[in-house]
């Protein structure tokens, strides 16, 4: 009698292996020669897999990267969220300060990061969209007038600009210190078109 893994589920977690396999090899190439100079080809040969098979998984090297964004901010905000970030979450505004405030702390503590985002950010490529789940404790206690859909899109365009603003300031040296409050008059008005 066969035991360990039934075979559709040998199945799954192969595939998820290769996946993630095509991730970690997209990154670290990304980080070392940037996401125009790398090629699929590359990609699929340090991840150990052939480059057919890499179209099963992604549509080209630009998934891979957007895959690479989207999991850091989405771990990110998760971590956010879930740590007393709720407490907040009826003040929007205190909340978007706070949000712009990590990631500001979080883009300039890793460089690595910062690179990623401003090769994405410099080939102009469609943005990644984050979709936060509506079950979060901080949707309780959002106004009224704020759904899921209507918060998301709020986060997406305090996070993009974040992300742009910070990345393109901190390549100058200019410090988080400096950067926060210049983030926070933009994320208020952007607060201020949605209500």
């Amino acid at each position: 009698m066969e035991t360990g893994t039934p075979k559709t589920g040998k199945v799954a977690l192969n595939q998820q292996l290769k996946r993630n396999a095509l991730l970690e090899a997209g990154k670290e190439l990304f980080m070392e020669k940037g996401i125009g100079a790398t090629t699929i080809n590359e990609i699929a040969e340090k991840a150990g897999i052939g480059k057919g098979t890499f179209y099963i998984y992604f549509e080209d090297k630009y998934e891979v990267a957007r895959e690479l964004i989207n999991d850091e901010i989405r771990e990110k905000l998760a971590v956010f969220f879930e740590s007393d970030a709720p407490a907040d979450s009826g003040n929007i505004n205190a909340l978007m300060m706070r949000l712009s405030d990590d990631l500001v702390d979080y883009i300039a503590e890793d460089p690595m990061q910062r690179k990623l985002i401003l090769d994405y950010i410099s080939l102009q490529i469609r943005r990644p969209e984050i979709v936060l789940p509506e079950e979060h404790l901080y949707m309780e206690k959002l106004p009224v007038h704020y759904s899921a859909r209507r918060f998301n899109i709020l986060i997406e365009a305090v996070l993009e600009f974040t992300c742009f603003f910070t990345c393109a300031l901190l390549e100058k040296h200019i410090s988080p210190e400096y950067i926060k409050p210049r983030i926070h008059r933009v994320t208020e008005a952007i607060i201020k078109e949605f209500e």
